[in-house]
């Protein structure tokens, strides 16, 4: 549960620093993400055992030099912006349903490269204090804060753990909290999974190295800063169970049922997820690179502020789902339905959207480089989802058929 105290610090640690910037909106929309990404932080420090002056020092370090980007956006809010290169390009109605414009505009005929990127008028194209690339690289420096954060925070849990020499075992079953199941090795893998019953069912900096939980029901238990590398799974019931902090890599969720579930600041490079049900669960800040989610849904999934890079999703439902403010370059979507999905502040360089579908997809403050390497052929999007993707002044995609 999170501390009112603590929570009331950090309001008043950020209404310091955004003191004097309530009227510039990039500022504005930046301390709302800030605001929420801390709390939800001190949320998963809730039940570390730090007192209220360790766990406020622990959030606050995840900011990093907010300062210097306030003062870069403030700077760029004062530069003209150019009308050429700020604004999509005019169109006309393209005709019918579905139009497959080629070369030309997606949304009519009169466009114009040369002008639409701001070469003929000396428009924002050629400034080089693009205030988009420096939010940029502000949120990546958070993103890295919070992953050391999260990192360190996860290794003085497991010095900790490694401090208890075993398992206390009662005629009703376990009942330390925190202990170390790799090491018990008077008990077998058969009296860990019993375990799992207990009604506490609380098991936070617990170790579960390749043990096999395949088809329980752990509905709602909670693993938080535990080990689990190598752990199984699979057609499993993990509906509002909570990993937070967990280490996940190489663990297998096939299968499984994780609706709900809270995965946040979790290591899953390697792990497997086909025919998972992810639908609302959270994998804000987690290292997700190179994964492949194969068959899964993700309806309503939040996978913000993670690292996403050459991750695949593959025959995947993503209606609703959050990418907003992740590194996606080089990932896959390919032949998806996608529909209102947020891809707000992502970097999604080379990402590719072959034979894709996108309805009321947004790529709000999506920068202009990442548009312009992004992969399209066959694509077909809705008007708003165009305009979105064209909203920072970047050059109409080829591959793109507008419809509706």
């Amino acid at each position: 549960m999170m501390d009112n105290n603590v929570s009331d610090r950090i309001d008043d640690y950020l209404d310091e620093l955004f003191d004097g910037h309530d009227d510039i909106p990039s500022i504005a929309d930046l301390r709302i993400e800030v605001r929420h990404d801390l709390l939800e932080r001190l949320d998963d420090l809730s039940d570390s055992g730090l007192s209220d002056d360790e766990t406020y020092d622990q959030v606050i370090a995840a900011v990093g030099d907010l300062a210097a980007t306030i003062a870069d956006l403030e700077q760029a809010d004062r530069e003209p912006e150019d009308a050429d290169s700020s604004e999509p390009p005019a169109a006309t109605e393209p005709d019918g349903d579905a139009r497959d414009l080629g070369d030309s505009h997606p949304l009519g005929e009169t466009y114009s490269p040369e002008t639409d990127a701001g070469e003929e008028t000396g428009g924002s194209a050629n400034r080089p204090d693009d205030w988009q690339a420096i939010l940029r690289q502000g949120v990546d420096a958070i993103r890295e804060q919070v992953e050391n954060m999260a990192e360190s925070l996860h290794d003085q849990v497991l010095n900790a753990v490694d401090q208890f020499d075993g398992i206390v075992v009662t005629p009703d079953g376990f009942r330390r909290v925190g202990g170390d199941f790799h090491k018990a090795e008077r008990e077998d893998r058969r009296h860990q999974r019993e375990s799992l019953r207990d009604e506490r069912r609380d098991y936070v900096s617990s170790d579960f190295r390749g043990t096999s939980l395949k088809g329980q029901d752990l509905t709602g238990y909670r693993f938080s800063a535990s080990d689990m590398r190598g752990a199984d799974f699979t057609g499993s019931i993990l509906a509002k169970a909570i990993f937070n902090a967990c280490d996940l890599r190489r663990t297998i969720f096939d299968q499984a049922d994780l609706t709900d579930a809270h995965l946040k600041s979790t290591p899953l490079r390697e792990s497997s997820f086909q025919h998972t049900v992810l639908r609302g669960t959270d994998l804000s800040n987690s290292d997700i690179r190179g994964l492949a989610f194969r068959a899964a849904d993700l309806t309503g999934a939040r996978l913000t502020f993670c690292n996403l890079r050459e991750s695949r999703f593959l025959d995947c439902r993503l209606d609703g789902a959050d990418f907003g403010f992740s590194d996606i370059r080089f990932g896959v979507f390919d032949g998806l339905a996608l529909t209102n999905i947020r891809f707000d502040y992502a970097n999604l360089a080379n990402a590719s959207f072959c034979e894709t579908t996108l309805t009321g997809v947004s790529f709000r403050h999506v920068s202009r480089r990442s548009v312009e390497s992004m992969v399209f052929q066959n694509t077909r999007m809705d008007k708003g989802t165009y305009l979105s993707l064209c909203s920072n002044g970047a050059m109409p995609p080829q591959g793109i058929t507008v419809i509706g």
